[in-house]
């Protein structure tokens, strides 16, 4: 394992870097980065220990079947007791995390994006999204 020495500008630099301010002159999209890897991989682990990932077919607003996501609630025992669909999910993610923003906005696009990946499988082992919509 190898061990790098930074300065304390380059520390706070690279923070800013992470945390979604990024600097003039990088595009929109640099790619993945973290918005708050510590909140993103709460709200992952109640998504992993409560629900289960699915699809079902429906009919879409345009008349052909279309596929839904839904997330099965999961018993203690790991049976599915209920599923529930995306803005069903989303609304009780927004309840359940409600102190973890103050700003009700911020907070809906955070759940939102990290559900989106949560869906996805996007979500990184660091708690990177695919993308950082609160900036």
């Amino acid at each position: 394992m190898r061990r790098i020495i930074i300065t304390e500008e380059q520390a706070h630099a690279l923070s800013n870097i992470i945390g979604g301010n990024k600097p003039s002159g990088l595009p929109e999209k640099a790619g993945p980065y973290v918005v708050n890897p510590e909140k993103v991989l709460l709200v992952k682990k109640y998504l992993d220990s409560t629900f289960k990932k699915g699809q079902i077919e429906n009919i879409g607003a345009d008349g052909f079947p279309a596929k839904v996501r839904i997330a099965g609630m999961m018993s203690s025992n790991g049976d599915i007791l209920m599923n529930i669909g995306e803005t069903q999910l989303e609304d009780l993610l927004i309840e359940k995390f409600k102190n973890m923003f103050i700003d009700k906005v911020e907070r809906q696009k955070f759940i939102h994006q990290v559900m989106d990946d949560w869906f996805n499988d996007k979500i990184g082992m660091f708690g990177n999204l695919s993308v950082n919509l609160l900036k």
